[in-house]
Parts: structure tokens; C-alpha cells; sequence
């Protein structure tokens, strides 16, 4: 069977006088004479690279030896026949991986200029910064791709001039400010002093806090004033719905109406998108650039801080009282921050301070602990994406009771043990997510499965509030018959 690489133009069959097919193994061979003879002037020293450059000749359109491909050039019915992926395929089964990708791109097409657009990129995990450089580093060198970073608190994405040669980060001097004199910038927009470690409560205030870093004995103490509880995942999107609409509205009265009061105690995505406006936000100790977004709900609209001539929101960081801390990155933020804010070299409006954060968490930490760079040069793209997990979700639903409908909806849940579409879909406004310590302790009676070996969790009676959420132990009204 002769294998053809390209038709005739003209739609002429190949046995027709004056056609012009192209065979197959011509095609390869010219086009590997050709790639081979232009790497020189890529690379003139390195003949490996002038090899792989024939290779890639040799084999771009190795997809072609089929019948089906052949079929489609013959108009024998068939009307699609892949072919990129097979000369990539081989290449890179015999360790050519520039081969392959060359390939690769040869079929999908590169790009002239791409732009990247990154938002909030100081929430990055710092265990996947390392690979999440380079793959930056590499797009900025091979497809000339430029990458915008959206946030107030710039990362150390660039190393200083005298970090350790194992430093994974970029070269200094690799980030450019688009923005001209950000640290005058930042002293004008400024509406809010942070005070540190500080006491007191106003009428109206933010107060956010690490999930579950509260108990619900001392959080009781403020349900007889208008408190509200906002986002978190053990809420119910419902009550999510609910609560952040008269909040918002409320919290934009707050510098006319102060004697109505308005407090909110929130878990952390409070911090990022929900426009509220306080004068006051108490802050629990965490990292610097977690800080600062909730100082961002301070003053928001800015007019207490225009009426004082200067900035006058008040964001007070505060110590929990037993004081614990999450293992990790964020552990060591918090500490680090603590540390500077006892010296008074802390602050969230100074773009220096914002570095020397970031140095701290990063200088001398692991940023690739997952080990992703080896499993890219490996090309072990599966074992890639299982362990580059930016965001791990391992909470548990659990139904609340929350009213007559809804527990009669749970009431034919367990008594079916399945969880039908239609029960799903009334049930999904009613759901609260426990991670598996939180689920754990709740199982001692907080919460209970829909059924013997189920799944399916239902929070017990007396043991869902809508300020408090799924609480472990029963609220004292609900113990009384």
C-alpha cells in the first residue's frame, strides 16, 4: 500500500494525469533534511539538539501510516482520522520530550503573544510556588507571555540579591510595578490604623476569626446583641443567602446610624469579595496578607476617613485565648507576623513590610514539598495532577432540621436511605459542611447517619443554631421540656 502525506490541490485522484500527491515518506524525510539543516543557526554547538531536530522531521506526521487517514484522503467515507498525537506519542516513549512537545506544537499551534492575568495571587499554597514559577518562567520564555499579578499584597515572587543559589524563585529584578510610586500610593488610600493586640468593642464592628477557633459557651455571650454570623462553610447557604444582604445594607448605615448597632462575626472568606463597610474590624493574629484584606472591610467606602481629614477606620488585631495555630505555612505567617508587629516593624500599608512577610515565608522555605518539578520532568502528568491539589476539600455534608418542611424532607431521607434528585435539589439549601475532625466529634452525638452504614449525614435536634451553626453539645433552651 502506498501511504500518501497530501493530496492534489486541485482535488485530482492520485492516478489522474498531471496530479500532484505528495508521498508520505517523501514528505518526512525532506521535512527532517529541512529541520536538521536550520539548527545550526538555533544552536550551533549542540548536536543533540540538531538530532532531535531531524527527529522531530522524522516523525511529526507519523499518525499518517493508518488506513483511516489514508481513507480520508481517498474520499472513501471517512471523513475524520487523527494523526498529531502519534509521532508526540513515540518521542516521548523514547525520552525525546523536546521532540514531543515540538511535535506537539507543530499540530496545535503556538501563539505570538500571550497575556496572563492573576488575581488575589498571594493566596497561592506556598508548597506549589516553586512549580507554579516555573511553568510562569517557562510560558514568559517559550510563548512570550506576560503575566499581570492583581493584589495588595504583592508575594515575593522575585528573590532578593543575596538569597541562597537553591532559591527556586525568580531572578531579581523579574517583576516590574506597572503602577509608579505604590508606596505613596498606599499611604494616600490609606483609611484605616491597625493597632495590635488590641481590646474593646464598638456598636458597630467586623469580627473575623479562624473556622471553629471559637466555642459556643463564650460565642453565646453575644446573641442577646444584633449579632449576625457570616460566611463560613458550616453555614447554611440559606442562612448565607439571608444574612448578607441585610448586613450589607446595614454595615453601609454605619457612620449616619450608629445607634442602631451592627456586629458581625465572620470566618475568613468574609475577607475576600463581600462588600461591607465597618469603622471597626477586630482582626484574630494571622499572617500580615491575610490581615490586610480584612482591614479592607474598614472604611471601605472611605467616609469617615474624608469627614476626618485622615484616616480614621480602626482594625484591632487581637490574640485568641487559647492561642493555637494551624500547622503549615499559615502557623508560621501568623508567628512571623506576631514577631515584627512586638517590634513595631509591621504594617500592612507599607509595601516593604509586605516583602519582608513574604521573605520570611519563603526564603528558606520548601516551595515545591509535593515534589511536582520531578514528576513534570518525569512527564508523569497523572501523578501531576493528583498531587497539585490547590484547594483540599475534604468536608462532609450534613442536613440541618431547620424547619417542618425540611425535616420532613430528612424524616423520608432516612427512611429511604437514598438520596433521590428531588430530595437533593430541596435539601441543598440546607446543608453545612464538617471537615472529618469536625465530623469525628459531631458523630458523638451532634450528628447522626441517615441511616446504619450511610453516608448521609443529619444533624441532631438541638444541635444546629443559626447564630452558632452545628454546635457539639445542645443549647440549654432545648434541653428543657
Amino acid at each position: 500500500m502506498k501511504y500518501w502525506a497530501h493530496s492534489d490541490t486541485k482535488g485530482l485522484s492520485p492516478a489522474a494525469p498531471g496530479s500532484n500527491w505528495q508521498p508520505l515518506s517523501c514528505h518526512l524525510t525532506q521535512v527532517a533534511a529541512l529541520a536538521a539543516s536550520l539548527a545550526p543557526a538555533a544552536n550551533p554547538y549542540d548536536g543533540r539538539f540538531n538530532r532531535l531536530a531531524r527527529a522531530a522531521g522524522l516523525l511529526h506526521d507519523l499518525g499518517k501510516y493508518t488506513e483511516p487517514f489514508q481513507s480520508m484522503l481517498l474520499k472513501s467515507g471517512v471523513r475524520k482520522a487523527p494523526h498529531s498525537a502519534s509521532g508526540a506519542a513515540l518521542a516521548h516513549t523514547v525520552q525525546a520530550v523536546e521532540a514531543a512537545f515540538t511535535i506537539a506544537g507543530h499540530h496545535a499551534g503556538l501563539r505570538d503573544a500571550e497575556r496572563g492575568r492573576a488575581y488575589e495571587v498571594q493566596t497561592l499554597p506556598r508548597q506549589f510556588v516553586g512549580p507554579i514559577l516555573d511553568v510562569m518562567r517557562s510560558l514568559a520564555d517559550d510563548r512570550k507571555t506576560t503575566f499581570l499579578f492583581c493584589t495588595a499584597t504583592q508575594p515575593a515572587f522575585a528573590k532578593s540579591a543575596d538569597a541562597d543559589p537553591k532559591d527556586e524563585r525568580w531572578e531579581p529584578g523579574s517583576i516590574q510595578e506597572i503602577i509608579p510610586q505604590p508606596a505613596t500610593l498606599f499611604e494616600r488610600l490609606k483609611r484605616a490604623e491597625v493597632s495590635w493586640h488590641g481590646e474593646g468593642r464598638t456598636p458597630w464592628s467586623i469580627c473575623t476569626i479562624r473556622p471553629r477557633s471559637y466555642t459556643a459557651p463564650s460565642s453565646a455571650g453575644l446573641r442577646t446583641e444584633a449579632l449576625t454570623k457570616l460566611r463560613s462553610s458550616t453555614s447554611r447557604p440559606e442562612c448565607v443567602r439571608l444574612t448578607n444582604s441585610p448586613v450589607s445594607r446595614r454595615s453601609g448605615e454605619g457612620s449616619t446610624n450608629p445607634s442602631e448597632g451592627c456586629l458581625v462575626v465572620s470566618t475568613q472568606p468574609v475577607e475576600a469579595g463581600v462588600d461591607v463597610d465597618f469603622p471597626v474590624v477586630y482582626r484574630a493574629m494571622g499572617p500580615l496578607d491575610s490581615i490586610a484584606p480584612a482591614a479592607g472591610r474598614c472604611d471601605r467606602e472611605g467616609k469617615l476617613t474624608v469627614a476626618a481629614e485622615k484616616p480614621a477606620g480602626r482594625v484591632v488585631v487581637f490574640e485568641t485565648e487559647d492561642g493555637k495555630l494551624p500547622r503549615g505555612a499559615y502557623g508560621e505567617a501568623t508567628t512571623g507576623t506576631r514577631a515584627l508587629a512586638r517590634k513595631g516593624s509591621q504594617a500592612i500599608h507599607r509595601p516593604d513590610d509586605v516583602r519582608r512577610h513574604f521573605e520570611l515565608l519563603f526564603g528558606e522555605a520548601d516551595l515545591d514539598a509535593k515534589d511536582i518539578q520531578e514528576l513534570r520532568h518525569k512527564m508523569s502528568c497523572r501523578h501531576v495532577a493528583r498531587e497539585f491539589e490547590m484547594i483540599v476539600d475534604s468536608t462532609q455534608s450534613v442536613f440541618v432540621p431547620y424547619d417542618g418542611a425540611v425535616r420532613e424532607l430528612i424524616a423520608r431521607l432516612e427512611e429511604r436511605g437514598i438520596l433521590d434528585s428531588w430530595v437533593r435539589r430541596s435539601l441543598q439549601r440546607y446543608v453545612v459542611g464538617l471537615d472529618l475532625r469536625e465530623l469525628q466529634e459531631a458523630r458523638r452525638g451532634a450528628v447522626h447517619g441517615a441511616r446504619p452504614a450511610s453516608d448521609l449525614w443529619v444533624c441532631s435536634e438541638g444541635f444546629y443554631d443559626e447564630n452558632l451553626e452545628i454546635i457539639t453539645r445542645p443549647m440549654p433552651e432545648d434541653m428543657v421540656l
